[in-house]
């Protein structure tokens, strides 16, 4: 059952608009709209949406599937999308898409909509808190929106954030930069391990792991870490490959299995996560443009260590 331990009603969600959105919505969702209708959670970064609602104001601009249903938005202009038995979070902001296992409930997200970490870590709140104590939370429709734009070279900090509409905002992002593009899973955070720092990962086992051209001691160095992220989350014996990246100083270590994917590493020992369904030029994109992984997420969807 979802439950919201703070939450602030805007209006309710007709019986008609329930009807029309809950055959193709999670299991839960008509009685959280019947509960709650649409408003605002927590400390105001997440809310509820008129599925109807959602579903005019991204007509003509985002290309939605017909089933696909508008449940949440953020007060960064993200929104959390149900299609095709997973939960799907359009940041706008980033341009990117992210997609959750299709094993998640509704139940289980909710909760961790209100998990500070996650909302942190995954949902990347910062830096709302302090322009919401600068401001003020939000109305329902409304946003914190960049300026300018963090496409087009804004800076990620509230000194760049300002009121403004919340379907307008998406509408001119999407004008402006273009529709936000599909990069990989969305994980969820997890308590950090002993060893999981910054740039750094168990060295390679040395075997099972091919790719063409004699790679250099530094791009060893990456590969052998980008492996070590691998190994975190997959059989010892499984076979990777890599990918020589010398324009970007980086690698690309590579688990070529249906549901595997790849890990770019940078330079510097960072390193960016995409699913195997995420084109590699747009997750090149994604990873050119400084977005990374955090350490702590290369663990197994048990959360387990291997």
């Amino acid at each position: 059952m979802v439950t919201f331990t703070r939450f602030e009603p805007s209006a309710p969600i007709s019986e008609e608009t329930i009807a029309r959105f809950a055959p193709n919505a999670p299991e839960g969702a008509a009685e959280m709209w019947r509960q709650y209708g649409a408003g605002v959670v927590g400390d105001g970064f997440v809310r509820i949406v008129d599925p109807a609602r959602g579903a005019q104001m991204t007509e003509g601009v985002l290309g939605l599937a017909p089933t696909a249903v508008v449940l949440f938005s953020t007060a960064l202009a993200d929104l959390v999308i149900w299609n095709d038995g997973a939960f799907l979070v359009a940041k706008f902001r980033w341009g990117v898409v992210q997609y959750t296992d299709r094993a998640v409930t509704l139940e289980q997200f909710t909760q961790w909509l209100q998990d500070e970490q996650r909302l942190d870590e995954t949902l990347e709140r910062q830096p709302y808190p302090a322009a919401a104590a600068r401001d003020g939370v939000p109305a329902i429709e409304e946003c914190f929106g960049f300026v300018p734009l963090l496409a087009l070279g804004g800076g990620n900090s509230a000194d760049h954030l300002q009121k403004m509409g919340l379907w307008e905002h998406i509408a001119l992002i999407v004008q402006l930069a273009g529709p936000p593009k599909v990069t990989g899973l969305l994980v969820p955070p997890t308590e950090p391990q002993g060893d999981a720092t910054a740039g750094e990962a168990p060295a390679s086992d040395g075997g099972l792991v091919a790719g063409e051209g004699s790679p250099t001691p530094d791009q060893q160095r990456l590969i052998d870490i980008g492996v070590g992220y691998w190994r975190r989350m997959i059989p010892a014996d499984a076979p990777l490959g890599y990918t020589l990246l010398p324009e970007d100083e980086a690698v690309v270590v590579s688990y070529a299995v249906r549901g595997g994917g790849r890990i770019y590493v940078a330079k510097d020992g960072s390193a960016l996560f995409a699913y195997s369904s995420a084109p590699p030029h747009e997750a090149l994109e994604v990873f050119r443009s400084g977005r990374r992984t955090p350490p702590e997420h290369f663990r197994p969807a048990d959360g387990t260590r291997r």
